[in-house]
């Protein structure tokens, strides 16, 4: 009896004149999410230079670059990735291999932003530390575990055709589909425990940093489990050259959403610490200081 696998590229193989057609839109897409990453990039470099560079070194700053700049090394391996044709199957099989590494290190890092973040809104509290960690690492070792077992599954088939960009003909739409659910479960958790933290901790602060944290983290938690409920249901329901449709823009809006949200909070946290010192309030001051460190 044929695999999963097996069956998926003798049902796809013939179609390479519709799977043709759908890499171009998956290239406008591409393209799409390139240019409006290197436009956040260039619209929020002097703030990053001001709030970041020059700040003490800490795993937030350690985090955010990582993150901000894995995407510049990304854009080049999806370029070429994406972008140059006529590739043989290895080729097209190494530049896919690139690609799952800077996604990876992107979402790890962005992700980790968020870990970070959370700790930071409890108070520094350790017990939560732990747990985060411990969190952290389940979640994303089960999905970097199923993520490799999507790169062993997916095959090429050779260029048909002088200008034909690299299209996987075979993946195991399982495995990606339950590293998808990793990734929205861990969204889902550290959106849980913002939620809880804020009621426990600051529902009697009237603090305009509260309510930006807390604004923010509710728009990362919607945009990412969107994006995320989007791949899954492209996995299962998608044409084969459609399934890795919308990773591209999961990745780069991790990225965007994390790195923005700790310039907002630095930046916004410079401008209210004289308006909360001159009406002073322990949680409001402990909040300022707290980003002002992370």
């Amino acid at each position: 009896m044929d695999s999963p696998v097996e069956v998926y590229l003798e049902t796809n193989i013939t179609d390479s004149g519709l799977m043709f057609g759908n890499s171009v839109w998956r290239q406008a897409g591409i393209h799409s999410s390139n240019f409006g990453k290197l436009a956040d990039y260039l619209h929020t470099i002097s703030e990053e230079v001001r709030l970041i560079w020059f700040t003490p070194l800490s795993s937030a700053k350690v985090m955010f670059l990582v993150a901000r700049y894995c995407v510049l090394i990304h854009i080049g391996f999806s370029g070429m990735y994406h972008f140059r044709s006529g590739l043989s199957s290895e080729e097209c099989t190494r530049s896919f291999i690139q690609v799952f590494i800077s996604s990876s290190l992107i979402v790890l890092s962005a992700e980790a932003i968020l870990y970070i973040r959370i700790h930071a809104f409890s108070g520094m509290n350790r017990k939560l530390m732990v747990y985060l960690v411990i969190q952290y690492i389940i979640f994303h070792a089960f999905a970097l575990a199923y993520g490799v077992k999507v790169l062993v599954s997916v095959k090429f088939r050779p260029a048909s055709m002088p200008n034909s960009p690299c299209i996987p003909m075979a993946v195991d739409q399982s495995s990606l589909g339950i590293a998808y659910g990793f990734s929205l479960a861990s969204i889902v958790a550290i959106m849980s425990i913002m939620v809880y933290v804020a009621h426990q901790k600051y529902r009697n602060l009237k603090s305009s940093l509260f309510l930006l944290f807390y604004r923010e983290g509710v728009l990362y938690f919607l945009c990412l489990s969107a994006l995320a409920c989007s791949n899954i249901i492209a996995t299962y329901l998608a044409p084969l050259s459609y399934k890795f449709i919308m990773l591209e823009p999961q990745v780069l809006v991790h990225s965007l959403l994390s790195t923005r949200m700790l310039l907002h909070l630095r930046g916004w946290a410079e401008r209210d610490l004289t308006a909360e010192m001159m009406q002073p309030s322990f949680c409001a001051i402990e909040l300022l200081a707290i980003v002002s460190r992370s």
